[in-house]
C-alpha cells in the first residue's frame, strides 16, 4: 500500500487542469482502535477526505488504477467500505454547474449565498458589503500572499454598548486549506446573517455591539485560486520549496508554537509538509502578526470536513491546565449543543490530538500557547469535498447558531 501514484494517480486534462475522471471515493468504517491506527499510518500514502476517528467513517479517494490495491488492503485488514461515488470529476463539475457568480459593482441582491464563489468574487462582495454596511463594517488588508493576493479581512462591530478598545474580540478564519470550499462559504453566510439581522434581532445587535468580530474568509488565497483554475483538490500554499519540485506548505503545520513535532511532515511533497521553518509561509506569518495585535480574544479556525469542534492541544495528547481545560470543554459542549439543536447534527468535541490525531504547528496551538487565547478552537464542518452547494444553507444556519453561542461564551467569561 505504498505506491502513492497508483492509488491517487492524477491525469492532467485540457488547459493543464487536473482531472479526477474515474476516481472513486470509498467510505471506510473505523470500528476499532487498531483499524484507526492502520489507516492513520497510511495518511502519507492515501488521499483521506477526513480524519480516521473511532466510531465514524472516513472517505478515501482512489484512482481507477488504484482501486484493486485499495480494496485488497481494506479486505486484508477486515475493514468494511462502501463506494460513495464512482466518478469524482462529475461531482466536482456539479459543484459549479449553473453558478451565477458575482461581479464587481453588482448589487448585493445578485450575490447567491448558496453557491460556491471564487476568490475574486468574495473580495468584490466584501467591498460591496463595506459600502452597504459602512456603519458596522471595516475592511482590513492584513497583507499579501506569496503570489500577491490580498489577505482581506472584515471587521464587524457596532458603536454602542462599549468602546471598541474595551470590547472583547473574536477572530475567525476560513480556507486555510484551499480545497475546503464549504469553509469560506459558511463564513460568508454567517457574516451576511450578522449584518442582515443587526437591525431586527436583539440578540444579534447585542453580540455585534458588544464584540469586535473579525472574519478572514480566505486565509490561503493562492491555494484557493488554484483549486478553481488547476486542481480542485489542492490543499497547501503555492510557494516553491528549495531543492524540490513539489510546491507548497501545509499552512496549518507552519505556525511557530511547537513547530516541527509529531504529525507534521518534513517531506515537501506531503500534504502535511511543515515548511522549511516556522512561519516560512507569508500567509501564516501575516495572520499571526495580526492576531498578536488584538490582545486576548476568541479564535476559531474553520475547516471541512468531519463534524468536529476541537480545542488545544494539537501537538500533544497532554491536556491543558485544569482550569483552562474545564472552560474549553464547557465551551465545546455549549457550541456543539447549539449545532445539535438546529437539525440534530452531532459533533464530536475535545482536544484536537485526542479527537483526531497529533498535529504540530497548528493555528489553534499558536493562539492558545503563544498568545494565551483560552478559547481557541478548530472546527471541522459537515459534508465532503464533493458536497454540492445545497449543503451551504443547512451548514451555515447551524454553524451560525454555534458562533452566536461562542460569542456569549466570550462575553460571560471576564477572564477570557
Amino acid at each position: 500500500m505504498r505506491c502513492l501514484p497508483l492509488l491517487m494517480g492524477l491525469a492532467v486534462g485540457t488547459l493543464g487542469k487536473v482531472s479526477y475522471e474515474g476516481h472513486r471515493v470509498l467510505r471506510v468504517g473505523v470500528d476499532s482502535e487498531a483499524k484507526r491506527d492502520v489507516l492513520r499510518g497510511e495518511m502519507e500514502n492515501m488521499d483521506f477526505w477526513g480524519e480516521p476517528v473511532l466510531g465514524r467513517k472516513v472517505d478515501v479517494r482512489v484512482s481507477g488504477e488504484g482501486l484493486e490495491a485499495a480494496v485488497e488492503f481494506l479486505r486484508r485488514h477486515n475493514m468494511t467500505y462502501t463506494v460513495e461515488t464512482d466518478n469524482v470529476e462529475e461531482l466536482f463539475a456539479a459543484q459549479t454547474a449553473n453558478r451565477k457568480g458575482y461581479a464587481k459593482g453588482q448589487p448585493l441582491e445578485n450575490f447567491d449565498y448558496f453557491e460556491y464563489h471564487t476568490y475574486d468574487e468574495i473580495i468584490d462582495w466584501m467591498h460591496e458589503m463595506r459600502r452597504h454596511y459602512g456603519h458596522l463594517v471595516t475592511l482590513v488588508n492584513m497583507g499579501s500572499s506569496y503570489e500577491g493576493r490580498e489577505l482581506l479581512a472584515m471587521r464587524v462591530t457596532g458603536s454602542e454598548s462599549k468602546t471598541s478598545k474595551a470590547k472583547p474580540k473574536i477572530f475567525t478564519n476560513y480556507a486555510i486549506h484551499a480545497r475546503e470550499w464549504l469553509s469560506p462559504a459558511t463564513g460568508i453566510y454567517m457574516i451576511y446573517q450578522m449584518l442582515d439581522q443587526y437591525e431586527i434581532s436583539g440578540e444579534i445587535k447585542y453580540l455585534v455591539d458588544s464584540i469586535e468580530w473579525t472574519f478572514l474568509p480566505v486565509t490561503n488565497p493562492d491555494g484557493y485560486v488554484y483549486t478553481w483554475t488547476n486542481d480542485r483538490m489542492w490543499r497547501k500554499t503555492r510557494s516553491p520549496n528549495a531543492g524540490s519540485s513539489c510546491i507548497g506548505t501545509d499552512p496549518n503545520r507552519n505556525w511557530g508554537y511547537a513547530w516541527g513535532g509529531p504529525g507534521a511532515s518534513t517531506n515537501p511533497c506531503s500534504e502535511s509538509y511543515m515548511g522549511s521553518k516556522a512561519f516560512s509561509e507569508i500567509e501564516v506569518q501575516t495572520v499571526a502578526d495580526y492576531l498578536g495585535t488584538l490582545g486576548h480574544k476568541g479564535y476559531i479556525d474553520f475547516h471541512c470536513c468531519g463534524e468536529m469542534w476541537m480545542s488545544p492541544w494539537s501537538y500533544t495528547t497532554e491536556l491543558p491546565p485544569a482550569s483552562d481545560y474545564h472552560h474549553q470543554m464547557t465551551a465545546n459542549e455549549q457550541c456543539t449543543n447549539a449545532i445539535k439543536a438546529v437539525y440534530g447534527t452531532v459533533y464530536a468535541y475535545g482536544p484536537i490530538s485526542r479527537v483526531i490525531y497529533v498535529a504540530s504547528g497548528s493555528s489553534v496551538d499558536y493562539a492558545y500557547g503563544e498568545l494565551g487565547d483560552r478559547y481557541s478552537f478548530a472546527v471541522e464542518l459537515p459534508g465532503s469535498f464533493t458536497s454540492p452547494a445545497t449543503i451551504i444553507r443547512p451548514t451555515g444556519i447551524e454553524t451560525f447558531a454555534a458562533l452566536k453561542e461562542f460569542g456569549f461564551v466570550i462575553l460571560n467569561d471576564p477572564t477570557a
